[in-house]
This record gives structure tokens, C-alpha cells and sequence, in this order.
């Protein structure tokens, strides 16, 4: 259960507009613990 203690990893993306009016949004959601995915982008040597 996600709680203080581990909050949710979220992801957002947006657009400033959408090609048609009509087009409709599709959100997905997906859970992960951060200590098993480090962010090789962010790990620097000597940090």
C-alpha cells in the first residue's frame, strides 16, 4: 500500500495541444521501486 513512507513514481508528460478537439488522452500508470532502477543519467563517478 503507498503511503508516505513510499510514495508512487510518476512520470508526467504534456502537451500544449492536442492534433484533433476529439482526440482522447490514455493515462497509464506503472509502479516501480526506484533502489532496483538506478537512473544511470544521474550517477556520476566520485558522487
Amino acid at each position: 500500500m503507498l503511503g508516505k513512507d513510499a510514495p508512487p513514481a510518476l512520470t508526467v508528460v504534456g502537451v500544449s495541444a492536442l492534433p484533433e478537439a476529439a482526440m482522447r488522452v490514455m493515462i497509464e500508470g506503472t509502479a516501480q521501486l526506484r533502489s532496483e532502477f538506478p537512473d544511470r543519467n544521474r550517477m556520476r563517478p566520485g558522487s
